[in-house]
């Protein structure tokens, strides 16, 4: 039987303790509740069918009626875009004897711009060119980068001279006398370089009329969109429970948010230095909304839950305005990245005003979203969408930040629930290795702080830091490791730690941890030179980012624990 000696005793220990206390992350990482945090992005596929002739739900009109979906105007070069729009509806006609008479889509139908109940051989009378519109709507996540493919297939008399999207790139289809048999077009490019946009978008065609008796148009489009999104959702009046969130009770703190009382100035910076307290869950007065479409609880800065007197119709006393904000993480994004905030709330009195990563200075904040009417009764909505550059987010700590007015001096309080969609291409790189550094420099740091760019103080006087090096692609061909160093001497135990999402910094040992999900383990190692490394990784077994972190033993740390952790990274795998 082998002999183990007293320092393979401790590692063994250390290592079965790691084990067990990440299997058990691993599980609570599972636990229900809104994500403040971003996980994998996941595929989006958006289908979009464009036909002539069809109401409503897609199904073809009779001969006569008119398309309220499909303005036009008479046009010579097809490029008067703004008449095409304040035009009038096309009609569906009868098709000459010439033409073909349907599409492989069998609901679409020819039309025109006028319907002539006279003609003897087709109704497309009298003859034409023309340009028409057609609106439809794109997610407004969907980013510039979003991968397009538009099928086409259509007949006309006598040509289909050109196809844009808004006022982007007009491709043309130089055939001569196309109405016969159906022709067809494949059209390939990213939303961006074909003129796509979030949101309300026109689909222009000109049909071109050489000579003849009739003129008229079938067509049948399918836009397919392809992209990635991150989900999060920030929450007011929750509380954490191990990695999940759970909805707090009247007088619990509300987690994940900070508070500072305004002065009736509303001016204050102290939440951009990441100060403030956390609010507390309150009961409704008595006048105001129960309950949003979605999930939120009343919070306010103080509870008054244990003075009867003062709770009479609800317990948000005493009355006050708030400056509020709520935390949530970000792995690295291309500025170009879409982003769509849908935001619902209720008041007492009213919502001021909506920032990110800044403070609520001026009614509407930087998001322009707030009312100058009191909304404590209903539920109020705001939609906003931008690229994440030009909202200012960054990789690891974001704010959203709100500015609650109190009016009457009765009560206060905030509800809210943030649903933050950010789409971004499905080949996003997640930053550099190395470059995409999180969980630095927290507040939650047990000991006096950490170095840029590394974890926590340990006992050397500055944090470990985390990077990496070599190409991450997955299997064999894979070249990428995690290294780190300032590591305690003269022996460290340590275990590097591999996770599928970001979770809000929580202060662990002597220091913060960010990363959460599906934990997986890649070996203990043990140190005595200040520096770790891992050896090659072979990755996931999907291609995605995921992130990473270094656990290890320090029974001299500030915070005595007994261990500490490094800086997280997120690293791109393909």
């Amino acid at each position: 039987m082998k002999t183990i000696n007293h320092s393979e005793r401790s590692s063994l220990r250390f290592a079965t303790s790691v084990s067990l206390a990440l299997l058990a992350m691993a599980s609570l990482a599972h636990a229900q509740g809104p994500s403040s945090h971003a996980g994998t992005p996941h595929p989006v596929t958006e289908i979009v069918h464009l036909r002539s002739g069809t109401d409503a739900n897609g199904v073809g009109l009779p001969v006569g009626s008119s398309c309220d979906d499909i303005t036009n105007a008479g046009s010579t070069n097809g490029t008067n875009f703004s008449a095409a729009l304040g035009g009038s509806a096309a009609y569906v006609i009868a098709p000459n004897s010439a033409w073909i008479t349907s599409l492989a889509d069998p609901e679409a139908r020819w039309i025109h711009r006028m319907h002539s109940q006279y003609g003897t051989d087709g109704t497309g009378l009298p003859s034409s060119s023309v340009l028409y519109a057609q609106g439809f709507d794109l997610p407004l996540h969907m980013p510039s980068t979003a991968s397009v493919k538009v099928e086409l297939e259509f007949a006309a008399d006598d040509r289909l001279a050109g196809l844009s999207f808004n006022t982007g790139t007009v491709f043309t289809y130089n055939n001569s006398q196309s109405y016969g048999s159906s022709q067809s077009m494949e059209i390939f490019g990213s939303a961006g370089n074909l003129g796509l946009v979030p949101g309300k978008n026109n689909l222009f065609l000109f049909q071109s009329d050489t000579g003849g008796g009739y003129s008229g148009l079938i067509y049948s489009i399918t836009v397919t969109v392809d992209y990635c999104t991150l989900d999060l959702e920030l929450v007011s009046g929750y509380r954490q429970i191990g990695w999940g969130m759970t909805q707090a009770n009247v007088g619990q703190a509300s987690e994940g948010q900070r508070l500072v009382v305004l002065p009736d100035s509303h001016a204050y910076n102290t939440l951009a230095a990441g100060g403030g307290a956390s609010p507390v869950v309150v009961a409704p007065h008595l006048g105001w909304a129960q309950a949003m479409n979605s999930e939120g609880t009343w919070i306010h800065a103080f509870d008054s839950s244990q003075s009867p007197t003062q709770a009479i119709g609800g317990t948000g006393r005493p009355a006050c305005s708030v400056l509020y904000a709520h935390d949530f993480f970000l792995p690295s994004l291309p500025s170009s990245a879409q982003v769509f905030i849908e935001l619902e709330w209720a008041a007492g009195e009213r919502l001021r005003g909506v920032s990110i990563n800044e403070d609520v200075t001026s009614s509407g904040g930087e998001l322009g979203v707030g009312t100058s009417s009191s909304t404590h009764i209903l539920g109020q909505m705001a939609q906003v969408t931008d690229t994440a550059g030009a909202l200012g987010l960054v990789a690891g700590p974001n704010m959203l930040v709100l500015s609650q007015e109190d009016l009457d001096g009765v009560c206060s309080g905030l509800m809210y629930n943030a649903k933050l969609t950010i789409g971004l291409p499905c080949g996003w790189k997640g930053g550099s290795v190395g470059v995409a550094v999180i969980c630095t420099d927290h507040v939650g740091c047990p000991g006096s702080g950490s170095a840029t760019g590394k974890g926590c103080t340990n006992s050397t006087g500055a944090g470990a830091g985390l990077t990496g090096s070599g190409v991450p692609t997955i299997g064999d061909t894979s070249t990428f490791e995690l290294h780190v160093d300032n590591l305690p001497t003269p022996q460290t135990i340590g275990l590097f730690f591999e996770g599928d999402s970001l979770i809000p910094p929580t202060a662990f040992g002597d220091g913060v941890r960010c990363v959460g999900g599906d934990i997986k383990r890649l070996g203990v190692v043990i140190s005595g030179t200040g520096r770790a490394d891992s050896g090659i990784l072979y990755g996931p077994s999907s291609p995605g980012v995921r992130y990473y972190q270094f656990w290890y033993r320090d029974s001299l740390g500030p915070g005595q624990s007994g261990f500490n952790l490094s800086n997280a990274i997120a690293v791109a795998w393909e």
